[in-house]
């Protein structure tokens, strides 16, 4: 077995100590036959399970038809016996790792989606999977248990970009903006796209300051650059000097369910959790 099988087996069992994990997760985002190392095992693992629940159904079916029969005897041998309930303690390992296993890595090769640059100079960008939209469309979670969160769709129905009512007030009523005064403007207006580019712009000091990097991880998100505001959000956590504590950890979270790494954002919730933060009380709900 090779050293990067070795890996692979201790991140797809949890075996990995916290800075080994993220070690392991920045260099996927870096190393493609890496990231390719793990679709295949991905793919074996779909197999496996395809291959267990097919089995599985076939001697379920069987044992059905032996109990309608009147003629055929009841009584099962007990090597059958073991049999059937090795296979189905199988199946439940294999679905535990496949839950656990991380598919969002797949849009690290997808083009980046952004709205149209054209469409925003008139009309603002609405938040992406505004807090108030219904979660039908999350496939029922509750309901299928035992299948993979869609970590998508749980992603657009919680998030909302990031705003205060002192971003507004702070460049009201000047005459000469400043280049950050132009970037908190594109953003409180929705224009996620003429934020990034305009955060370009302003004072390599600001561009420095944990404050304007977590509404720049926003903007990120609000235009689908999913790859990019993870990481950041990842280095904003670490060196927690943002005083948007709270949101940092939220937002987070959330980019961690849409790679679906739900173990890891389930410790960020409950991290909220302890704090009485009433939206990752809900979502740690939806997660059961």
């Amino acid at each position: 077995m090779t050293l990067n099988n070795d890996r692979i087996d201790k991140y797809l069992a949890n075996a990995m100590t916290v800075q080994e994990r993220e070690d392991f997760e920045a260099e996927l985002l870096t190393n493609p036959a890496l990231h390719a190392e793990i679709l295949l095992y991905q793919k074996g693992l779909i197999a496996l399970q395809l291959i267990e629940r097919k089995e599985l159904k076939k001697r379920l079916q069987d044992r059905e038809g032996k109990i309608n029969n009147s003629k055929q005897k009841t009584d099962v041998p007990v090597r059958n016996k073991m049999l059937w309930i090795l296979l189905v303690i199988g199946s439940l390992v294999a679905w535990f790792i496949f839950r656990n296993v991380n598919f969002g890595y797949h849009e690290m090769n997808r083009p980046e989606k952004s709205p149209d640059s054209a469409g925003l100079q008139n009309t603002p960008v609405a938040d992406s999977g505004a807090r108030s939209r219904s979660l039908q469309d999350v496939d029922t979670l509750r309901a299928q248990k035992g299948f993979i969160v869609n970590g998508e769709k749980l992603f657009a129905a919680h998030f909302k970009t990031f705003k205060d009512e002192s971003m507004e007030t702070d460049v009201r009523g000047e005459d000469e903006l400043s280049e950050y005064d132009k970037f908190i403007q594109f953003y409180t207006a929705g224009l996620y796209d003429k934020a990034l580019d305009q955060f370009e712009k302003i004072d390599p000091s600001m561009k420095k300051n944990d404050n304007t990097l977590f509404l720049k991880a926003n903007a990120l998100l609000a235009t689908g650059k999913f790859v990019d505001a993870f990481s950041l959000l990842n280095q904003l956590n670490k060196r927690n000097q943002s005083r948007y504590r709270e949101e940092v950890i939220w937002d987070l979270a959330l980019c961690k369910i849409y790679f679906n790494q739900i173990d890891e954002a389930r410790k960020l919730l409950l991290e909220l959790k302890l704090k009485n933060n009433t939206k990752a009380i809900q979502l740690l709900k939806e997660l059961e």
